[in-house]
């Protein structure tokens, strides 16, 4: 690579510091693979636990960087055309990759293959995998905080957060649709999804940040643009499919309305994260997760045949905890209202605190 250490600027490796030896090892075209005290197996993707057996006695360890080709496909009406494959390495795991130096004619399955690295200077950051772990519950809160940092640093906008940064602008081998259709700013390529929003309140409202889960919320809101459609250029009262991103001529205008989940993820998204009123087995959970400038609110929801209204104060205008809940005025500990004491009509009052 002609810079070794411009992995350091990496936003993806700066959220996830633990991850620094790959990165390194890679930018000296070297593979690291996690390797399982317990079970004495590989893994790929590198993992905080080993997929394989739960251990989580993990070390990093050199791959031979030798491996044998177990499928192939080849893209070839992309350009330049490229070849994607799954290669099974010497130590186990099989890892998906492009197929390098080598023509598609000359290609056999169980073929021997060695590893080269290629810097990529796009696509540094992308908006899922980073949402999705903190979502996922599959690492800790510290990790999550990183990961939605990172997101808020390098993705989030005032029309909505990004899928990606840098956007592609030149052919890359295996990036594919993203790059090959749509310019930068447009679409997968850095372009705003709106439903893939709606993961960012999820992951913010889940780590108790309200007011940025809120602001997420209101950038992508079709009324927010009531007074500015000359901007978004779609109905306000409907999600688009997505705005254009920051890279593209014409950031902020929406594109594609109807043709989406978006409203029924930022159903979820509001409903039971925000306001944080969704149904368990054990009653209906009240813990939401609003803007600290919120006295409160009231709502009405439908509950296994039962309305029943829940009212929210904020008297010291906190994102998150529940102080105090009562169920027609009868107290209860914690934040689930109980199903053996709901009733038709019933009032759940929460208190913030």
């Amino acid at each position: 690579m002609s810079n070794p250490d411009a992995w350091r600027q990496d936003p993806f490796a700066a959220a996830y510091p633990e991850t620094s030896e790959f990165w390194e090892a890679a930018a000296q075209g070297r593979l690291l693979l996690k390797h399982c005290a317990d079970c004495g197996k590989a893994h790929w993707y590198p993992r905080i636990a080993c997929p394989l057996c739960g251990g989580q006695r993990l070390e990093w360890r050199q791959a031979s960087g030798r491996g044998t080709l177990y499928a192939f496909s080849p893209a070839r009406r992309a350009e330049p055309p490229y070849i994607l494959a799954y290669v099974t390495l010497e130590e186990g795991p099989t890892v998906m990759t492009n197929i390098v130096d080598a023509r598609f004619e000359d290609l056999r399955i169980g073929q021997l293959v060695d590893l080269r690295f290629r810097a990529a200077d796009e696509g540094r950051i992308y908006l899922e995998p980073n949402v999705w772990a903190a979502i996922s519950g599959a690492t800790s809160r510290e990790r999550a905080v990183r990961a939605m940092d990172a997101v808020h640093e390098h993705l989030a906008t005032e029309h909505g957060v990004a899928l990606c940064d840098p956007p592609h602008t030149h052919p890359m081998p295996g990036i594919g649709l993203s790059l090959l259709v749509f310019p930068p700013g447009h679409k997968e390529n850095g372009g705003i999804f709106c439903h893939a929003n709606a993961w960012a309140v999820v992951a913010e409202a889940m780590l108790g940040r309200g007011d940025r889960a809120y602001a997420y919320y209101r950038a992508y809101l079709p009324a927010r643009y009531d007074d500015d459609a000359e901007t978004h250029q779609a109905e306000p009262y409907v999600y688009a499919q997505f705005t254009h991103g920051p890279s593209s001529p014409r950031f902020g205008q929406a594109r594609n309305p109807w043709l989406t989940g978006t409203a029924s993820w930022t159903y979820v998204a509001v409903t039971q994260h925000l306001l944080g009123v969704r149904p368990e087995v054990a009653g209906l959970r009240v813990d939401p997760c609003i803007p600290t400038a919120w006295d409160g609110f009231e709502v009405v929801r439908a509950f296994r045949g039962r309305r029943v209204q829940v009212r929210v104060t904020n008297p010291h205008h906190v994102s998150r905890g529940v102080a105090a809940m009562e169920v027609d005025g009868v107290p209860v500990s914690g934040c689930v209202a109980p199903d053996a004491l709901l009733r038709d009509g019933s009032v759940v009052t929460v208190r913030l605190g």
